[in-house]
């Protein structure tokens, strides 16, 4: 996955659906859920993610993004660089990219290309999927398999790079992910729910999710209970996110207490309530206000 055009947006004034957070000098314009929807995505049993970005030059900045976003972990692939950057300012040159590799998308020799035939060649995935806002840009010139479209073993996505990866772009990679394997969406949601459930416990899951029933609740964790409606995974999601985002930042204690105490930034609700109503962007500004030290509760 590429981050600036797929995950970052490049429009400037977008609705309220999107949040704007800052890795180090660059502004992360990114919706909540659609990343909610990619975790559910990544959480899945046999589904690994990548990155595959320019990003990639100074990896550290990756380390950071993923917290921002409530991916670390679920990234655990990085694809090779032409000339990766050291923090200290030291630089090291990949031989496996020849002397005519570029940056320009539109060349047959584009680093990407390559980089994208290197992770394969290391990984042998069964099937490989790949966000890439510029991926269309080299349809002019022979780049061999990599052309946007789609069949069993390989999707290529080029989303809009004003708006980044959308919802109707993550139904199309759940449908394709999805094919031959019904049951991966219901073991993603008992991993999700374990997780909740060691964080929060099964009566703060249980509230958030609006149910009455713990034996319910717990039963999600082994994928035999009825399974949750498309909201109610979006709220389990949130609730994963921000969970993971505010205990890697404050600690699993104050995670906790954030969850249930008043908070000015949902009109002193607490986030429990807050998610179980389904204010899920309300949710999202809250917690990095937390992690920014601007929440005043």
């Amino acid at each position: 996955m590429d981050v600036d055009g797929v995950l970052n947006a490049f429009e400037r004034e977008l609705g309220p659906s999107f949040m704007t957070v800052y890795v180090v000098r660059w502004p992360i314009r990114w919706q909540p859920a659609v990343i909610d929807r990619l975790r559910m995505l990544l959480l899945r049993p046999g589904v690994e993610g990548a990155w595959l970005t320019t990003w990639l030059e100074e990896r550290w900045l990756l380390d950071e993004l993923e917290q921002v976003l409530g991916l670390d972990g679920l990234m655990p692939h990085r694809a090779s660089h032409p000339a990766v950057q050291a923090i200290d300012g030291g630089s090291r040159i990949d031989s496996r990219f020849d002397a005519w590799a570029t940056f320009v998308p539109e060349s047959q020799h584009w680093w990407k290309l390559r980089a994208a035939d290197v992770l394969t060649d290391q990984l042998r995935p069964a099937r490989f999927a790949w966000a890439d806002d510029e991926l269309t840009l080299s349809t002019r010139t022979p780049v061999g398999r990599w052309r946007p479209g789609r069949t069993h073993n390989q999707l290529l996505l080029r989303p809009d790079p004003m708006v980044g990866l959308s919802e109707a772009d993550l139904r199309r990679l759940e449908d394709w992910v999805s094919e031959g394997h019904g049951g991966g969406e219901a073991d993603a949601v008992g991993i999700l729910v374990r997780d909740l459930i060691d964080g929060l416990g099964p009566t703060l899951v249980a509230a958030l999710a609006g149910e009455t029933d713990l034996r319910l609740v717990q039963r999600w964790t082994d994928g035999v209970a009825p399974f949750p409606t498309a909201g109610l995974r979006e709220r389990l999601a949130c609730a994963h996110r921000v969970w993971r985002r505010v205990a890697a930042a404050e600690g699993d204690g104050v995670a906790r207490e954030w969850f249930v105490a008043s908070n000015p930034w949902l009109q002193d609700d607490t986030v429990v309530a807050a998610i179980a109503e389904s204010r899920l962007t309300e949710v999202s500004i809250a917690a990095q206000a937390l992690v920014d030290e601007s929440w005043s509760g």
